[in-house]
């Protein structure tokens, strides 16, 4: 028996849906209306928001035998009577309704994580954002204090200074060394002068454990996980150690660049200045200026790198070079505090340019239109969501 769907009760449900005040009972009524259409696409105009766009682009949209009415209309030189002004409105409630249910139902988020069809979404760039553990646990919110003495930790006098950078200085030689951890949530920086003078620069979502005093010490090691750039205060006496979860850097004093990511497949080092000695898996290599060793598997390679790629995160840059999608996305992600979703297997696409790190997501994503890549942007209560389309081009 064919159900019988009164319009104005749709209309009703679809208002009800958008408040939140749709109980479960009407929910089905209306999830078996959708379910009636036809699996034809639905032709939206020029102009929709990407997610719209996206929709269409995939085959997710139907075509709602509402919607035959209008079927032929020219948008020109109509005067619109009462009449036709009704049509209008209740064609829009239903092309609305029907791309919110879709993607509820297909994109897995709730109505009320959702931004109107039309809305522009961004997301802003990261920023100067750490959170320092002390040795006994406590835990400072950096990025909220003021200029000035931080705190101490052990008779070691920790200073954030105009420029936001973190300075540790020994108001005493004889102080124990104390085990400090900063953490560098996503979407976030931080620079930090270790006691040595040693100066680190700490990428989006990384961490770093040091030690507040060297003194007496045979070597200044410190952990990293993530990615960080060194400038490391030479002293030949206390060689400075990067340990990370598959390698140990030795240096006596240089400038390199450390990328370490769990989510990423190699650890790659990128030497600025100076020289480093690479281990792991007992194997040892040495890399000088401009080239950067890359370990996997207990194995080291050593190559030319391209230091306006490797370190322009540094200098306030994303600059990518034939780089994968997967790994831009990767980038992208922690820079700007997304979650990147792919429907359909990852774009063999690879990205070459530059931009700013202190520009808007919506920057990036100029550089993924030009090159004709898919995707769609959205807002959840766990935060953004950049969803990468496959490409039927």
């Amino acid at each position: 028996m064919e159900d019988n769907f009164d319009e104005d009760l749709i209309n009703e449900l679809a208002y009800k849906w958008l408040n939140g005040t749709i109980t479960e009972e009407e929910k089905a009524v209306y999830v078996k209306w959708t379910r009636s259409f036809d699996n034809t696409l639905l032709e939206l105009p020029a102009g929709y928001s990407s997610s719209v766009s996206a929709l269409r682009d995939r085959g997710h949209a139907k075509l709602m035998q509402h919607l035959a009415i209008i079927e032929g209309i020219e948008p020109k030189r109509y005067r619109l009577t009462r009449n036709w002004w009704k049509i209008f409105a209740a064609a829009f409630i239903m092309v609305v309704t029907c791309l919110i249910f879709l993607l509820v139902y297909l994109n897995k988020i709730t109505p009320v994580d959702l931004q109107k069809v039309s809305q522009e979404i961004d997301v802003a760039a990261g920023s100067n954002k750490a959170t320092l553990i002390l040795s006994d646990g406590r835990k400072v919110d950096v990025e909220n204090a003021g200029a000035g003495l931080l705190t101490s930790d052990g008779g070691i006098q920790i200073d954030k200074a105009a420029d936001g950078q973190l300075i540790y200085q020994s108001a005493n030689n004889n102080a124990p060394a104390k085990i400090n951890t900063i953490v560098i949530p996503w979407g976030g920086q931080y620079r930090v002068q270790l006691p040595d003078g040693t100066k680190v620069w700490l990428n989006a979502a990384s961490t770093l454990k040091y030690s507040t005093s060297y003194t007496g010490m045979k070597e200044r090691r410190v952990e990293l996980i993530g990615e960080a750039y060194f400038e490391v205060a030479h002293n030949k006496k206390q060689p400075f150690i990067v340990q990370t979860s598959n390698q140990v850097v030795k240096v006596l004093g240089t400038h390199f660049n450390i990328n370490s990511y769990a989510d990423e497949k190699r650890t790659v080092t990128t030497l600025a200045e100076g020289s480093v000695k690479v281990t792991t898996g007992g194997t040892s290599k040495t890399i000088r200026p401009g080239e950067q060793s890359i370990v996997s598997s207990n194995k080291i390679m050593v190559q030319p790198a391209d230091l306006k790629v490797s370190l322009a995160w540094k200098d306030n840059k994303m600059t990518f070079k034939d780089t994968g999608i997967a790994e831009v996305m990767r980038q992208i992600s922690r820079w700007y505090n997304v979650k990147i979703e792919y429907q359909g297997a990852i774009p063999e696409d690879t990205i070459t340019g530059t931009i700013r790190r202190d520009s808007n997501l919506s920057s990036v994503l100029k550089m993924f239109e030009a090159m004709q890549i898919k995707f769609t942007l959205v807002q959840t209560t766990q935060g953004s969501k950049l969803i990468i389309m496959p490409n039927h081009n």
